[in-house]
């Protein structure tokens, strides 16, 4: 997506943005001359351009991640029963999950 931002100015400024969403009155995506996430208003865009070939989003679509992250799972720890703790009483259930909290070395303890 490329246009001149914002309307009105002497001098707007080029964006072309790459993963771009459109919630709203607000456009969100990669501005790639900021190098950078960006927002602007939908409504305060000066002029829509036409992209240029090389410009395109030529891996659109496509998934990029490779299935490593899938076996490096982010919660590991809950894959298994191991950290699960389960109790009853009479009157209630309950269920949760074992926290480990590890001793800081002296000189981050703020105690």
């Amino acid at each position: 997506m490329k246009f001149l931002y914002p309307k009105g100015a002497a001098e707007p400024r080029l964006v072309l943005m790459k993963s771009w969403t459109h919630e709203g009155n607000l456009l969100t995506g990669f501005d790639v001359e900021a190098g950078g996430a960006r927002s602007f208003f939908w409504n305060k865009v000066d002029r829509w351009l036409p992209l240029e070939p090389e410009e395109q989003n030529k891996g659109a679509g496509k998934y990029r991640r490779k299935s490593s992250i899938r076996r490096a799972a982010m919660f590991r720890k809950l894959r298994n029963g191991r950290n699960l703790r389960a109790g009853a009483t009479d009157r209630e259930a309950w269920i949760g999950f074992l926290v480990v909290r590890r001793k800081l070395p002296a000189c981050l303890n703020t105690d």
